[in-house]
């Protein structure tokens, strides 16, 4: 009996001492804004890669944020557009950026590259971005000049390849 009173006395301390020990600590909040590192309050999207960075949006470049400072990525840095509004980080490292352009590419390394569009001559917009073995796969949607076409873009080795969907397979998946 007594063994069972002392550990219900050790149990019971605990418990009422916990509370005060997570009332103790305190949290800060910080906010990343125009003021202090983005080029823009519109913020699309956010990611964190595998290193930790935070991956950030926006209407004017994407900005990589690392706790205390922000690196922007726009047209200065080598970007061919800055409306960005889709990140994605592949199993190599490479973050992908996406937005309505005649182009898609990644930054690897702090340097934007483009990836090569095979036989795409529109413009493409990625959505919906995905690992696909050693590269990536993609949702597109893009204007042939006669109507708007839905794809599947599929990456490999640096290079885009479109595969358009035909009409009547989207009608029956509706």
């Amino acid at each position: 009996m007594k063994y069972f009173y002392t550990l219900f006395t050790c149990c019971l301390s605990l418990f009422t001492s916990l509370p005060c020990v997570s009332l103790g600590q305190l949290y800060h909040s910080y906010n990343v804004n125009i003021n202090n590192g983005l080029p823009s309050n519109k913020v699309y999207g956010i990611i964190t890669d595998k290193h930790g960075y935070l991956w950030i949006t926006t209407t004017h470049g994407v900005v990589r944020y690392n706790g205390y400072n922000t690196k922007l990525f726009n047209i200065a840095e080598g970007l061919p557009y800055e409306d960005i509004w889709e990140v994605f980080e592949d199993g190599k490292g490479r973050i992908w950026l996406c937005n309505t352009s005649g182009n898609i590419g990644y930054i690897y390394n702090n340097k934007y590259h483009d990836a090569f569009l095979k036989n795409i001559t529109a413009s493409i917009y990625p959505k919906d971005i995905r690992q696909f073995g050693n590269g990536i796969i993609f949702n597109s949607q893009y204007n042939n000049d006669k109507e708007l076409q839905q794809s599947i873009c599929i990456e490999s080795n640096d290079t885009i390849c479109n595969y358009p969907l035909r009409q009547s397979y989207l009608r029956s998946t509706n």
